[in-house]
């Protein structure tokens, strides 16, 4: 059940990058618990990715620079 003095006491959390949340009232929160560990598990994987393909652009043009024989 939405409660509109429960909104306004608590104006700034629904406006915060992490956690997400978005609570009605002091008991249900309209962001689902499964939102925040996905948040972070996507994060980290973008990360990873990127320096995954940092390395191999890095290796590939070492490879490109050695003289061949």
């Amino acid at each position: 059940m939405y409660d509109p003095v429960y909104r306004h006491l608590n104006r700034q959390e629904p406006g915060r990058y992490f956690p997400l949340h978005n609570k009605c009232n002091a008991d249900y929160d309209a962001v689902p618990l499964w939102v925040n560990p996905g948040v972070v598990l996507l994060v980290l994987l973008a990360a990873t990715f990127a320096a995954f393909c940092l390395t191999q652009a890095i290796t590939l043009r070492q490879e490109r620079k050695k003289p061949q024989m």
